[in-house]
């Protein structure tokens, strides 16, 4: 049963009340201008000020004679409950003007010596006075839908900030744009001229859809990929149902899509946001240049490894990496360049290494690595090949090769170091400042 089906039932109207108005239709549509001015008069004399700016849409009053009270009937008076709430007109103000002109439908009653047509009439002013109060509800609702919406992207803007900066996925981007797109159907549908800039209701043109097609479903977890299709399929095909319905003055409709509306963008908001959370946990364990782990998450997996060890009895080695000579480069050939060679000798140092094992950038020019579970010659020989791997071959820059050397430091974590994680660090370093002192481009393990 739809919305006006409801409110018929609600309020009583029958078939025979609109077949008794509509045998007195042609003699009361000719009070309707005198009952419209008389209706504008009243709000004029009002006090409230946007109850003297209210207007009363041409075909207000006739609507209630027509003696037909679906659809059109509730498409009239929902635009006019619009328009009033956009004026600013209170919900009190809009039924009180109604039981005015109910009491004129009653003298009109006692004028035709007809009891029966008065009622009938009053009952239309109960079903106008229903929608009303729903229209005055819905947008309510809306409002505060918007409301939330519009705090929700300054939230997730104002938290995302970082996230901004290295957004080249397009993810919060996409996120923000779906709130956009939907606040914007909102207002189409609700009868709000549509601005120049079409709102597109393909899935294929809006910005999640544009998003999703040039790979962002990527950057959302596997289980939740179909599900978000799904929900996004769903809420365009509800709002281009919506919006269509308002282009061809049917804007109550709204009122029959707007649960589902809400619990399909509430699913894809669900999902976005967590591959927002999961790219921002990301980046706060990621350093921004080499997009190697960063110094945080270094501690965090050291302390995690060192655990297991104390559990399973295998080994955990560290090594600890420095660029030899690194500022000559910076004050050389300039921080830019410095920045690429960086980058190059991640790449360099990650392919030297084992899937199992993990690099990490510490800071500057220092770089560690955790191998595990690590046996001897097994940490040397990767220490090594990364030393190689650097020290082979000029790094090609924008100012031409430069060539780089790396000194490593070695250290298992067990009974020579200490089972500390902190202490398996130090050892490294240690080992770290012998390669130094031994004339760099080297590797020293270090010996309790």
């Amino acid at each position: 049963m739809d919305e006006v089906s409801k409110l018929r039932r609600l309020v009583g109207i029958t078939a025979a009340d609109e077949a008794l108005i509509a045998n007195q239709r042609q003699q009361l549509t000719e009070q309707a201008p005198g009952l419209e001015r008389e209706l504008e008069a009243w709000l004029q004399t009002g006090e409230d000020r946007a109850a003297r700016q209210a207007r009363i849409h041409q075909g207000f009053v006739a609507s209630f004679f027509s003696g037909e009270y679906q659809h059109a009937f509730y498409a009239t008076q929902y635009r006019q409950a619009v328009s009033w709430r956009r004026q600013g007109l209170a919900l009190g103000l809009t039924l009180a003007l109604l039981s005015k002109l109910r009491t004129r439908f009653v003298e009109l009653g006692t004028q035709t010596h007809s009891a029966d047509l008065a009622q009938a009439l009053c009952r239309t002013v109960d079903l106008a006075q229903a929608i009303q109060s729903v229209v005055h509800h819905l947008d309510h609702t809306l409002e505060d839908l918007q409301t939330k919406s519009q705090r929700e992207l300054r939230r997730v803007e104002h938290s995302c900030e970082h996230l901004l900066q290295h957004d080249g996925e397009g993810l919060v981007h996409a996120y923000v744009e779906h709130f956009r797109w939907k606040l914007r159907a909102y207002r189409l549908a609700l009868g709000e001229p549509a601005s120049e800039d079409p709102l597109p209701l393909s899935t294929d043109e809006c910005a999640l859809g544009r998003w999703l097609g040039a790979g962002g479903l990527d950057l959302v977890q596997e289980g939740e990929r179909q599900p978000l299709l799904s929900a996004h399929e769903r809420l365009h095909r509800l709002m281009a149902m919506a919006v269509e319905d308002a282009e061809q003055g049917r804007p109550q409709a709204v009122t029959e899509y707007l649960v589902d509306v809400e619990a399909a963008s509430e699913e894809i908001a669900d999902i976005l946001r967590e591959a927002i959370t999961s790219r921002l946990d990301q980046l706060v364990r990621q350093d921004s240049l080499t997009e190697l782990g960063n110094r945080r998450l270094f501690e965090r997996d050291l302390a995690r490894k060192a655990a297991l060890c104390e559990r399973t009895g295998y080994r955990l080695g560290l090594l600890f990496i420095d660029i030899d000579y690194f500022k000559a480069v910076n004050d050389h050939y300039g921080h830019a360049v410095g920045d690429e060679v960086l980058r190059q000798l991640a790449e360099r140092l990650v392919a030297a290494l084992r899937s199992s094992d993990g690099l990490y950038r510490w800071g500057g020019e220092e770089f560690a690595t955790l191998v595990w579970p690590a046996e001897p010659p097994g940490l040397e020989a990767a220490g090594e090949r990364m030393r190689r791997a650097v020290a082979g071959s000029p790094f090609e820059t924008s100012a031409g090769p430069v060539r780089i050397t790396i000194s490593v430091g070695a250290a298992y974590l067990g009974e020579a170091t200490g089972k500390a994680p902190e202490s398996v660090l130090q050892a490294a370093d240690q080992g770290l400042r012998r390669a130094k002192a031994g004339g760099r481009n080297r590797l020293a393990v270090h010996s309790s």
